[in-house]
C-alpha cells in the first residue's frame, strides 16, 4: 500500500518544490476532508446495534460520518426506518409511554435517537459512510494513498496551485483532472452497487 509519505514526495515531484513541506501536508488533509463524505467503495460499512425495552438512546459507530440507510432486520424481513430531524423527534417522544417496534430515527452528538421507544430487542441494521483511520505520519497509509491516491494528489495540486503559487491556469488544470478522476471513482462505485457486486445497503 503506499503511504502518506509517498504521496508528499509525488506531489513535490510534480511542483518541482522542495521547500514546501507543510503546504503539501496541509493540502492532501484538506483535499481527505473535502472527499470524506462522499460515498466510494471503500469507505463504505456496516454495523448492527441491538435495541433493549425502554431505551431511546444508542451509540453509533464512531467513524460514522453519515448513515445511508438504516434498517430494521427480522428475520427475513427488513424495514427501512425513516430519518427524522431532532425537533420532530421533541414532538413525538414527549410521552414515554410510546413504545413499540421503532419506525423513525435521529441522530444527535454521535448517537442514535429511535421512534417509537423500542419496547423489547430489535435488530437494527446500518449501512454508512465512513471516516478512515487519520494519516499521522509518513509511514501511513489508507485508501486516500492508495486507491483514491490520483484523485487527493490533484486535488492537492490544483489546492497548492491556486492558493500558494498563484497560478489560476494550473490550477484550473489540476482540478479539472480530479474532477475527471472523481468522476471515475463515482462511477466505478454505481457499477459495482448496479451489477450486485457490491451492495451497501442490503442486510
Amino acid at each position: 500500500m503506499s503511504t502518506l509519505g509517498q504521496l508528499k514526495a509525488r506531489i513535490a515531484r510534480k511542483l518541482s518544490r522542495d521547500d514546501m513541506t507543510d503546504e503539501i501536508a496541509d493540502a492532501i488533509q484538506a483535499a481527505i476532508r473535502h472527499y470524506q463524505r462522499r460515498r466510494f467503495t471503500f469507505n463504505e460499512a456496516r454495523a448492527t446495534t441491538i435495541t433493549a425495552a425502554g431505551t431511546e438512546y444508542y451509540d453509533l459507530p464512531s467513524n460514522l460520518i453519515e448513515i445511508d440507510v438504516l434498517k430494521l432486520a427480522d428475520g427475513d424481513r427488513t424495514e427501512p426506518l425513516t430519518p427524522r430531524d431532532y425537533a420532530w423527534m421533541d414532538g413525538v417522544s414527549s410521552q414515554p409511554s410510546h413504545r413499540g417496534e421503532p419506525s423513525d430515527y435521529a441522530v444527535f452528538a454521535g448517537q442514535l435517537r429511535l421512534y417509537p421507544i423500542p419496547d423489547g430487542v430489535y435488530t437494527l441494521a446500518i449501512a454508512y459512510v465512513k471516516r478512515l483511520p487519520a494519516l499521522a505520519s509518513d509511514s501511513d497509509g489508507n485508501a486516500w494513498t492508495d486507491d483514491a491516491q490520483d484523485l487527493i494528489c490533484f486535488r492537492a495540486l490544483a489546492d497548492l496551485y491556486g492558493s500558494e503559487l498563484r497560478d489560476l491556469e494550473m490550477a484550473a488544470a489540476m482540478e479539472t483532472a480530479a474532477r475527471q478522476i472523481l468522476e471515475d471513482l463515482t462511477g466505478d462505485t454505481l457499477a459495482r452497487v448496479s451489477t450486485g457486486r457490491l451492495r451497501p445497503t442490503a442486510f
